[in-house]
């Protein structure tokens, strides 16, 4: 059990975390405790917190700034760069799996200091089967992936089923507004929970799934993104691996200004940035695929 489960465990009004919460988390919880005061260095690991100083950490963990509210129609701009993105996605150079295969991703990871984290994960292509994820570099980490459960929602299931969601992005947003992510109840413990409405949510799932669909569903998860309201243009952002481009982006109060990074040129997917809400210049988190394979076991590299 890594850090964040066992914090998350004394919080029951938390809600489920995606994968890519808890490594954000888990990074900015080590951050704020390995962060120097004078020559004072605290290990995570050794540290006993308190009952008040778990609730500060957990404020601090979900990131309660407040952001202005995501309830406006996207930009023109927005939507353009979204529908450019979706025809410039390849259609047919993504994995073909057998069931009893694995998808293999490469995720650089970098925090807003620079330090990076290279995430890889080996997911069973049908879900059947538990996976793993190994983190090295900053931080350092293997935790497993359990095998799915349709009541997880479309951010934790395999990539046979994500294979078969829609391409209609009408019909694909239907069924990602009710996901269980999105439709989730657990009352949430910030000050603006109010919020963290449903396009929000939305939102999530989509950034959880556009680097890891085939590409006909990454094309409509693009689409079906154009008709969220809130987002907006960001015209200057980098990508994990120092790359320029456009992001679209939602006002996220737990986290910050939460986007999509896509090549100015070709339109291309790159990363996603979140953008700090303490300082909206400064980048918080940065994620980038660099490699995804099919593999026949957990640990094998293509």
């Amino acid at each position: 059990m890594n850090e964040i489960n066992k914090l998350t465990r004394f919080r029951t009004d938390i809600p489920e975390m995606s994968e890519r919460a808890r490594i954000a988390g888990a990074l900015r919880l080590r951050e704020e405790f390995t962060r120097p005061a004078g020559r004072v260095r605290v290990p995570l690991r050794r540290v006993a917190l308190p009952a008040g100083t778990l609730a500060v950490v957990l404020a601090g963990l979900l990131g309660y700034q407040t952001f202005g509210p995501a309830g406006q129609p996207p930009t023109a701009s927005a939507a353009v760069i979204l529908e450019a993105a979706a025809n410039t996605v390849d259609q047919h150079g993504y994995p073909h799996p057998r069931s009893d295969q694995y998808i293999y991703r490469e995720v650089l990871h970098v925090i807003g200091n620079g330090e990076k984290t290279l995430v890889r994960s080996w997911e069973s292509a049908d879900g059947t089967r538990a996976g793993e994820i190994r983190w090295s570099g900053y931080l350092t980490n293997t935790v497993a992936i359990p095998p799915y459960h349709e009541g997880d929602g479309l951010s934790h299931a395999p990539y046979t089923r994500l294979a078969e969601l829609p391409t209609d992005p009408d019909e694909l947003l239907r069924i990602l507004r009710n996901d269980p992510q999105v439709l989730a109840t657990t009352p949430h413990p910030a000050p603006n929970a109010d919020q963290i409405t449903p396009d929000l949510r939305t939102w999530d799932v989509i950034r959880d799934l556009v680097g890891k669909v085939p590409g006909p569903q990454q094309a409509a998860l693009f689409r079906a993104a154009a008709k969220l309201p809130g987002l907006t243009r960001v015209d200057q952002a980098t990508d994990a691996a120092g790359r320029s481009g456009v992001g679209i982006a939602m006002a996220d109060p737990r986290l910050g200004l939460v986007e999509l990074l896509f090549d100015k040129e070709s339109h291309r997917f790159l990363g996603e940035p979140v953008l700090s809400g303490r300082d909206k210049d400064a980048i918080e988190f940065n994620d980038t695929v660099v490699r995804t394979a099919v593999v026949d076991k957990v640990g094998q590299l293509p």
